[in-house]
């Protein structure tokens, strides 16, 4: 919603909707089977449709999507975080994420979060 909104799309498109989901990727399988004609989702929900389907990339800020991971306060396993990141970050993981259509921010932005990260763990007790 918030796309349209910034792009003063909201209500002419509004207009032609039949469906709205939750998820991007049950929006896909209509579009696969011809039950719908086009969709707005994420790239990375299209990804695997990609020899089907045309995806058309929106760039604007709001269409971005950052995909946080936590460990709960009470856990006691605490450090699988930081084996989870580490993981994450491995080449093998980078190139799976990209083959999926998912991106990494530049660097400067990962060493941002892993400064914040840090942060983060201190308050909480996390290692």
């Amino acid at each position: 919603k918030e796309t349209l909104v910034q792009t003063k799309q909201y209500e002419p498109v509004m207009k032609n909707v039949v469906v709205q989901s939750p998820t991007g990727d049950f929006l896909v399988n209509q579009l696969r089977t011809g039950s719908l004609d086009a969709v707005i989702a994420y790239i990375s929900n299209a990804a695997a449709s990609g020899d089907k389907l045309e995806a058309i990339k929106i760039d604007i800020p709001c269409a971005i999507a950052t995909q946080p991971f936590a460990v709960g306060k009470e856990s006691g396993q605490k450090e699988l975080a930081g084996r989870l990141l580490e993981a994450i970050r491995s080449v093998e993981s980078k190139e799976r994420f990209k083959e999926n259509g998912f991106y990494w921010k530049t660097e400067q932005a990962n060493a941002t979060a892993e400064t914040q990260r840090r942060r983060d763990a201190e308050k909480s007790g996390l290692r």
